[in-house]
């Protein structure tokens, strides 16, 4: 029999165990005024990994009374989605799509007469920009909402009752901070980090041990996501509007993220676009320097 996760084991069943998003789904909020009133709408929740796009998919199928389905539209097919739909000839259902950016062209042509005649309440989730990303023949048919990452202080008592109801152990205030501050917002890494933490030292966790683990887990990064162009162009501003230290701090993250070809040509086009004809010559330089970054092989010193 396989252990079920954490994360799954503490995912919310209810819009009152939901944590963060309160711009959305807090009392009178736009989007809690839809489920609670059993507004019939198909919705896109765009959003990092772990703020509860999926979760509330779940949630709205259980204050709409309607089954629920899951669909993946990076590792599943036409026929798999066309079994879902066979399931529920004579009834609405909601279809979570996960990672709808990546729907084929077929697939948002099939799905559309069901959208439209209300067969399928559609929930697309992703972590892309989808009015760059999905087709509008599909935004057109819902309301878009944007989720944000979940906020460290909104983390930790998650991480609390986990540990209580679940581990049978009390975890530490300060145990519990380190441990939401190491998932960047995304609350299923959280949980991940504490489910195994909790295996590695069942007996005592201590923060050494928190902070020896916890290093390297919290920087998630996909240089092909549209967070990757964000963080690209805030260098350039920060550049430009001559803030060294956030132009310090993007460049950190680009650089960790191994996108260093893009980072010179920011420095080039910074070099060009900000100085200009009035320091010619530094314009050389920081090309030349930005050249020499780039293939740093081909240069001596």
């Amino acid at each position: 029999m396989f252990k079920q996760p954490l994360a799954d084991l503490m995912r919310p069943q209810s819009l009152e165990q939901m944590v963060g998003q309160r711009q959305l789904l807090a009392p009178g909020k736009p989007l809690r005024q839809i489920i609670d009133q059993a507004v019939p709408l198909s919705l896109i929740l765009w959003g990092p990994p772990g703020c509860g796009k999926s979760t509330l998919a779940g949630v709205m199928a259980k204050s709409l009374d309607l089954p629920f389905e899951s669909f993946n539209a990076s590792i599943q097919n036409k026929t798999q989605l066309q079994e879902l739909i066979k399931q529920h000839p004579d009834e609405s259902f909601v279809l979570l799509l996960d990672e709808i950016h990546r729907l084929t062209k077929p697939l948002q042509d099939y799905l559309l007469p069901y959208l439209e005649n209300g067969h399928i309440l559609l929930v697309g989730a992703t972590t892309e920009n989808p009015v760059m990303s999905i087709a509008p023949a599909i935004r057109s048919r819902c309301q878009i909402f944007e989720f944000e990452p979940i906020s460290a202080e909104e983390i930790e008592p998650v991480l609390k009752r986990a540990a209580n109801e679940r581990l049978d152990f009390d975890l530490g205030d300060e145990e519990a901070h380190a441990i939401a501050n190491s998932a960047n917002g995304d609350v299923r890494v959280a949980l991940n980090i504490l489910d195994t933490l909790h295996a590695m030292y069942p007996e005592q966790l201590t923060m050494a041990e928190i902070a020896s683990f916890a290093k390297n887990q919290h920087f998630a990064y996909d240089r092909d996501a549209t967070q990757h162009y964000d963080y690209l162009s805030a260098f350039q501003d920060s550049i430009e509007g001559s803030d060294t230290d956030a132009a310090l701090y993007y460049l950190a993250v680009l650089l960790e993220s191994g996108d260093l070809d893009s980072v010179v040509r920011r420095l080039k086009d910074a070099a060009v676009l900000t100085v200009g004809l009035a320091a010619p010559e530094t314009v050389t330089q920081a090309i030349t320097l930005a050249n020499t970054a780039a293939c740093p092989g081909q240069h001596q010193h």
